[in-house]
């Protein structure tokens, strides 16, 4: 069945179907339904489950599970974006956040779960590299790269939450997992909890919580490409709770290269501010990376390198 309606969402800059909730991020409208038409307009069950005693079939059924998933988020997203840019307008109005605009033209794509991450898809490959810092409990994202473009995944998190809870996922071979962190140097990092203990992110940045700190190693990046015998990277994922500013100045001074670079930004953060996600990104157009997307709420960006 085709996409009889598809509609245009200024805010997060996609056409979505207003019957299933699929989306496309061409801008002509024709460009949209030829990629939409590729699926069927079709809106997911909510009741559907697995038999007892039906075989999954490794990562082919977890993809398909997670495609489910994510059809069932696309429907929501127009809404959620709205919401979150109304949000972002408040903080930009009391001085808490900044309202950065695209600096590039790139062909795009959200992949994941919300809040998704968006990369440029036409360099990816089977041969392409992807490091992904700061897992917690959500590797959608990393396994639609998988699916879709047959990329290498090395995933990062040293807190005992996420490796337990990666433990008891189904991952392909192309998942590798490492449990040690990045940051501006080698050896032993503190970090500290969250506020709410139904969370698993822990950050770098001191905040007073009710749980336990946590002593986890640490590498370079220039460090961990040495230890996994890489030398380039094609994708740079970093979700690491404010630590991205220190590691940001460290790997450019080590002039270590990639191809994108996704960062989710802290600076709504009282301890962190506005300025220092300033002066990252004004560090990183220096040196050729200019941003091709900027999240509804203003929270994850991506870079890409003018050579790219």
């Amino acid at each position: 069945m085709k996409h009889l309606v598809i509609r245009w969402n200024p805010a997060i800059q996609e056409w979505f179907c207003i019957e299933c909730g699929q989306t496309s991020d061409h801008i002509s409208e024709e460009d949209a339904r030829v990629e939409l038409d590729q699926h069927d307009c079709q809106v997911p069950s909510q009741g559907t489950s697995t038999p007892p005693g039906t075989k999954t079939g490794g990562i082919q059924h977890g993809a398909a599970a997670l495609g489910a998933k994510l059809s069932r988020d696309k429907r929501l997203r127009p809404l959620r974006a709205t919401v979150q840019y109304m949000k972002r307008t408040v903080r930009v109005l009391r001085g808490r956040d900044i309202w950065q605009q695209v600096q590039i033209e790139s062909e795009r794509m959200r992949l994941g779960n919300e809040p998704s991450w968006c990369v440029c898809p036409s360099n990816l490959s089977h041969s392409s590299v992807v490091y992904s810092f700061g897992i917690g409990e959500d590797i959608s994202f990393d396994l639609e790269l998988i699916r879709r473009f047959g990329v290498q995944v090395h995933a990062f998190d040293p807190t005992p939450r996420s490796i337990q809870w990666l433990r008891g996922q189904a991952l392909p071979e192309l998942f590798t997992v490492h449990d040690f962190g990045v940051a501006d140097y080698d050896g032993t990092c503190r970090f500290f909890p969250p506020a709410n203990p139904s969370y698993v992110s822990h950050s770098v940045i001191k905040r007073e919580t009710p749980g336990p700190v946590l002593d986890a190693p640490v590498h370079r990046l220039s460090t961990i490409m040495k230890m996994l015998g890489h030398s380039a990277i094609h994708v740079l994922k970093m979700d690491i709770e404010g630590a991205e500013y220190a590691v940001l100045e460290d790997l450019l001074s080590s002039e270590i290269r990639f191809d994108q670079l996704l960062v989710e930004f802290h600076h709504r953060w009282v301890s962190v501010g506005i300025e220092k996600t300033q002066k990252a990104i004004g560090d990183l157009n220096r040196v050729g990376y200019w941003i091709f997307d900027v999240s509804p709420s203003g929270r994850e960006y991506s870079f890409k390198g003018t050579a790219t």
